[in-house]
């Protein structure tokens, strides 16, 4: 299954990474350059998939309606489904059982909102209560990512500034991608192993390219120069040869298209791709097609909802760990301020899990959590972490005389 995903991924990135450097393509990325300064867009999309997998087929037809403001990273957009077919049967998408609404969506910052009834609507076609899964109280459910990208040492004005680099990187890639240009339209298509060495290559290129910036990230979430080192390494040996060699046979007889045609203030973007993965015995093919008509226009206020259930990516977390308890004897916590404190090493190995302490940066991380920091304080020699923190990880603390 691993394998399968991977497959996936890959091949839908690669249509992403089409553009190479030579004059065409400097040419191309010059054009979309110039879109980036857009102070704001409107996008009109129409999206389709199919899917084929053991004799049996999904079809689906979308419309998406969209207005951006890139510099404040403020979207607003309206994805409504119009066709939906399986094996052959036309599906009623406007009537119950299997009535999909229009899913409005809006993004602010690093808070992303999208429409309840779309969770309903879902929830019922499964036969779920839609309450057993998230609060549906609110119009709106929201993610708030502000703390994640706090943890990550990235800002929304780094953000702004990756993006912004990467168009270097594109014109500075030695990557020759092969870019038919006629009038105003240029056109790329690639198949198979093309899109897996184009795709591999340029990922070592954003590392090496984003070695710095990569830096200063990790040592914001508290690794050390070492492991900064060795995640880099690790990074780049996933794009590397064996994994290339992979991939290649997984997608034999898959391909990509991209073209872009400018006007002045407008273009439009046509994609494309047709994937097939075969995994040991298992094959299944999926085909995705994208057509957007983009237009400058002016900036606009964005009306954003109020009746919204927010969620972090703490709560996210929380919810999607299954929950452990651990019982702890009274006599072995302590209290501050109102707070309950277990002894951290000896809690955590209860459940096979180890501490460890990075004395440079005077950090205590959780080994076989990837090497996540726990905030903890220490009495009489003894690690102490809040039974809130473990509950965020989905260890309950049971506490018992």
């Amino acid at each position: 299954m691993k394998k399968k995903v991977l497959a996936l991924l890959v091949t839908f990135v690669m249509m992403f990474t089409m553009v190479g450097c030579n004059a065409q393509g400097v040419e191309l990325i010059n054009e979309l350059k110039t879109v980036s300064t857009w102070e704001a867009m409107e996008t009109k999309s129409n999206l389709d998939l199919s899917f084929t997998y053991q004799g049996e087929s999904f079809k689906a037809n979308a419309e998406v309606v969209s207005y951006s403001n890139s510099k404040d990273l403020q979207m607003e957009a309206t994805m409504t489904i119009k066709n939906v077919e399986f094996s052959g049967q036309k599906i009623d998408v406007t009537k119950a059982p299997f009535k999909i609404s229009p899913i409005k969506f809006y993004m602010d910052g690093m808070k992303f909102y999208v429409s309840t009834s779309f969770i309903k609507d879902v929830a019922a076609m499964a036969g779920v209560d839609p309450s057993t899964l998230v609060d549906v109280s609110k119009d709106y459910l929201a993610l708030d990512l502000t703390s994640a990208m706090e943890m990550s040492g990235m800002s929304k004005e780094q953000i702004t500034k990756l993006s912004s680099q990467s168009f270097d990187i594109y014109t500075n890639s030695k990557i020759d991608v092969p870019i038919i240009k006629k009038d105003n339209t240029y056109t790329v298509e690639l198949k198979d192993s093309q899109l897996v060495d184009t795709f591999f290559d340029f990922c070592v290129e954003v590392v090496d390219a984003q070695t710095d910036t990569l830096t200063e990230t990790y040592k914001a979430m508290g690794l050390t120069d070492d492991q900064i080192k060795e995640v880099l390494a690790q990074v780049k040996a996933i794009y590397g040869p064996e994994t290339k060699a992979m991939i290649k046979p997984m997608i034999n007889g898959s391909t990509a298209k991209a073209s872009y045609t400018f006007n002045k203030d407008s273009y439009v973007a046509d994609m494309s791709a047709a994937i097939k993965v075969a995994v040991d015995k298992e094959k299944f093919d999926i085909s995705l097609a994208e057509k957007s008509e983009v237009k400058k226009v002016d900036k606009k206020a964005i009306t954003f909802p109020t009746s919204v259930k927010v969620y972090t990516m703490e709560d996210l977390m929380a919810m999607a760990t299954p929950s452990q308890v651990i019982e702890v004897a009274q006599k072995d916590c302590i209290v501050e301020k109102g707070v309950t404190y277990v002894p951290l090493k000896a809690t955590l190995a209860k459940v096979g899990l180890t501490v460890g302490y990075d004395s440079k940066a005077k950090t205590t991380y959780i080994k076989e959590l990837n090497n996540m920091p726990v905030k903890s304080i220490v009495k009489k020699g003894v690690s102490y972490v809040s039974v809130d923190q473990l509950a965020e990880l989905g260890l309950v603390c049971e506490i018992t005389k």
